[in-house]
């Protein structure tokens, strides 16, 4: 048995051998006769549509970028009245500590204090009963209780969840930082002796304060708040 080899014309770039008539065709003519497109505008058009997703997503990510700016420029104020509300809501606790101490001491006929550490950003409320001692000697105060939270009455505006960022810039009484009531209700510096003059404490947060003001003799407090 004998096989015949044939020898396949060798067909330049751009046609195929067709081996009916053993004569190069044109390869796109080829492809378009037989219902197919030509491999070399395949890869035309894939490089084309390359081109498009690439332009597609440059705009993806322009548009991202927009969009973060505006959520930005929107939620920026929102941020700013958050934090304003959490400094004043610090500042309305503080007075209503104050006034709780003034209240408790007329009502339990004692003596309460607040320590304002302004070193520690931070302030403590303390009681002594006078009918047995003379609330002289820091060992005979305790703490004073929290009527909501039944702890001690005690804010660090450095590690409050509720009112952490304001910062205690002076408290005055006396040239003393301790806020004290005597069983009447009278406010007194560190010592017991009958505020002189207003007594003040100042909080600060990001250029806004709020000055709160004790009045001799009354107790009554008064607020002043700077933005």
């Amino acid at each position: 048995m004998h096989f015949q080899i044939k020898k396949l014309k060798k067909c330049s770039a751009g046609f195929t051998h067709s081996t009916e008539n053993r004569v190069c065709k044109d390869v796109d003519g080829w492809f378009s006769a037989q219902g197919f497109a030509s491999p070399k505008r395949d890869t035309e058009r894939s490089e084309s549509t390359t081109v498009r997703r690439q332009s597609f997503t440059i705009l993806e990510s322009i548009a991202v970028i927009v969009i973060i700016g505006i959520l930005v420029v929107i939620a920026t104020p929102r941020f700013e009245v958050f934090q304003l509300i959490k400094f004043q809501g610090a500042g309305r606790k503080l007075i209503s500590d104050i006034r709780y101490a003034q209240n408790k001491a007329v009502s339990a006929h004692i003596n309460t204090a607040i320590y304002f550490r302004t070193d520690q950003e931070r302030y403590l409320a303390f009681q002594c009963d006078p009918g047995l001692s003379d609330c002289t000697d820091s060992g005979q105060w305790t703490a004073l209780m929290d009527p909501f939270t039944r702890q001690d009455l005690e804010v660090d505006y450095t590690t409050d969840p509720q009112y952490r960022g304001p910062a205690i810039a002076s408290a005055n009484f006396n040239a003393t930082d301790y806020l004290r009531f005597d069983w009447e209700g009278i406010p007194q510096d560190r010592d017991g002796n009958n505020l002189t003059a207003n007594g003040t404490v100042v909080l600060d947060y990001v250029g806004e304060s709020i000055t709160i003001t004790i009045i001799p003799q009354t107790g009554k407090v008064n607020t002043v708040t700077t933005y």
